[in-house]
């Protein structure tokens, strides 16, 4: 983008508002005027009554009408503005379609990578811009069929890969229900084998004492009652430590973040550094948590993959954003790594954080090992329908 252009009209339609809400909370860091619509009929409403727009960007998947056919009217409506699929899920023909007739020129897939989208945006809007200083508009299907032939591989690339996307996604989601089944297993197991067990006893020992004559001490039996309630104490705490961490609730994120540098230490033996620079802000609890579970999530991976004995753990806050980077110099994480179907433990975390309105990398670093990157504003806003 140019200092002297005006500054970027941007349509996002998804009926999803977290999507949209993620995606404004994103793209306020730059210089880009962003309006949402919900659905296809509110999008096309806005075009008429605020456009022109520079790029319009659509899920696919809405109630009211699919996106490729809603850029199908926005291309009637204005031919010059640039049109964008990002969606988890499409049809792959219909996409192909679309794109081939020159009706959608970029497909993203979703959950979207931070840089990739801005990369999207900056090439469609030079298209934008070049399109309109040449004007040549009558020209415009022409100048858009000369583009398409220049991206087709790549586009017919990304089509093909909708296929794949939306077979890790279905992966995902059944990983995430066994997840969550062990988890109720393994509650239902430590609720009824533990505290179950102890209640029991507890009113046994009640019982007991009740029909015991009354000349009876009651101090031992007292002193086993209070041995009782403090295991059941214990595996409540347990319990509650499972569902969210308790150093968290009692002790906050420096803490926790101790915790797991210290665990790199006596567990895996690493040199482990952990920096730290919040200046005394207070940040919102859910991203607390969302800090939390990508630095406990990628130090294990760590721990469990990178052959690495050196380890960074840094977070810093600074102009409403937190970044968060845990860096080893370890094996490093290739891209058919960092692709794979299996990688769910990525894919939960970059989930987690654009659900907080903020960016996910994974790279290697110059001279060996992994950097993963995360940066998220320091409150959360719920998304406005």
């Amino acid at each position: 983008m140019h200092d002297h252009a005006p500054i970027p009209r941007l349509l996002f339609v998804d009926d999803d508002p977290g999507v949209l809400a993620a995606v404004k909370r994103f793209l306020r860091r730059y210089r880009y005027e962003v309006t949402t619509a919900p659905d296809g009929p509110t999008g096309l409403q806005i075009m008429r009554e605020q456009g022109p727009f520079h790029l319009v960007v659509s899920d696919y998947q809405m109630p009211a009408m699919t996106g490729d056919r809603f850029l199908a009217q926005v291309a009637e409506l204005t031919p010059v503005t640039r049109r964008m699929i990002m969606s988890a899920y499409a049809d792959s023909e219909q996409l192909l379609a679309a794109i081939n007739a020159g009706k959608v020129h970029r497909y993203l897939v979703k959950p979207w990578d931070s840089q990739e989208l801005l990369a999207a945006i900056d090439d469609l809007l030079a298209d934008y811009d070049q399109l309109t200083q040449q004007g040549q508009l009558a020209d415009v299907s022409l100048d858009l069929k000369e583009r398409l032939d220049d991206h087709a591989a790549r586009l017919e690339a990304q089509g093909r890969q909708l296929q794949e996307s939306n077979h890790r996604l279905r992966l995902l989601a059944s990983h995430l229900e066994i997840v969550r089944d062990e988890e109720r297993s393994r509650l239902a197991r430590d609720i009824h084998d533990d505290l179950g067990q102890t209640l029991t006893a507890i009113n046994l020992r009640i019982a007991a004492m009740l029909q015991s004559g009354p000349d009876l001490d009651p101090r031992p039996g007292l002193r086993e009652l209070k041995n009782e309630i403090d295991r059941a104490i214990d595996t409540v705490q347990r319990v509650i430590s499972a569902m969210r961490p308790q150093v968290l609730e009692e002790l906050g994120l420096e803490a926790a973040f101790e915790g797991l540098a210290r665990e790199a230490r006596t567990r895996g033996g690493l040199d482990c550094k952990l920096t730290w620079d919040l200046q005394d802000r207070t940040l919102s609890p859910e991203i607390v948590t969302c800090l939390y579970r990508v630095a406990q999530e990628a130090t294990t991976n760590v721990l469990r993959h990178a052959e690495a004995d050196k380890l960074l753990i840094s977070l810093r806050c600074h102009h409403g954003w937190c970044r968060l980077q845990i860096a080893d110099n370890g094996a490093g994480i290739t891209d058919a790594q960092a692709q794979a179907h299996n990688s769910f433990g990525l894919m939960g975390m970059r989930e987690r954080v654009t659900r907080c309105g903020g960016s996910f990398s994974i790279s290697q670093r110059e001279g060996g090992g992994t950097l993963v990157e995360v940066q998220v504003p320091e409150q959360y806003e719920e998304a406005v329908a």
